[in-house]
């Protein structure tokens, strides 16, 4: 198996699974394409990856073609994935996308999230629930796994389907993990709600750890 499809989801090791795979990953391979028709899109703010392009969107350009090829997402627990997004955005900076002061705290940070939830908004790429890539009416990935064992499941995923001539996988675009984040319960319950169909379909459990 040479080619492939990668559903990359925000903060779930798309920086390195991208990093290994390079143009074997179809969307990759077609960067140009997926930039050009999708880059002005305002859920991306101007900063489009074509590793996080929507099924809808992958199926929009390759139509039933999807079903010919592997594919796979990698999950994360909604509560660590929104830490990271928060320690992405302070790393680098990225406040000002969304009208955020520099000095915007985690809690204020879901409290944001949470509003623009309540509100709506589409245009909020963290805010797009893990479900869209893994349970999509467009396709589905052949193999879901969860980034809490990916050190154990990707070599267990490429053997199983026979992808073979890969690099190893490592750790790219990583953030500052050394100062724990503070979860009030008002915040915990908010993350609950704005994404419980990860939860529930995922498998993940909502009590926090």
């Amino acid at each position: 198996m040479y080619s492939l499809i990668a559903l990359q989801i925000p903060k779930t090791a798309s920086s390195s699974v991208a990093a290994c795979l390079g143009e074997r990953n179809l969307i990759q391979k077609h960067q140009k394409l997926f930039e050009t028709t999708f880059g002005q899109n305002p859920l991306y703010k101007g900063v489009f990856n074509v590793r996080h392009a929507l099924p809808s969107e992958i199926f929009r350009l390759f139509s039933a073609q999807v079903f010919d090829y592997f594919s796979f997402a990698i999950v994360r627990n909604p509560f660590e994935r929104i830490a990271s997004a928060w320690r992405f955005g302070r790393k680098m900076k990225l406040h000002g996308v969304y009208g955020l002061s520099e000095s915007c705290s985690f809690e204020q940070f879901i409290d944001f999230l949470y509003e623009a939830w309540e509100a709506g908004r589409k245009d909020i790429l963290i805010l797009r629930n893990q479900t869209e890539w893994t349970h999509s009416p467009y396709f589905r990935p052949t193999e879901i796994i969860k980034l809490e064992t990916l050190e154990k499941d990707w070599p267990k995923m490429l053997k199983s389907y026979g992808i073979e001539g890969l690099p190893p996988l490592t750790r790219e675009n990583a953030t500052d993990r050394s100062q724990p984040l503070v979860w009030s319960k008002d915040s915990q319950d908010k993350v609950r709600k704005m994404f419980e169909s990860e939860f529930e379909l995922l498998g993940y459990s909502k009590t926090f750890a």
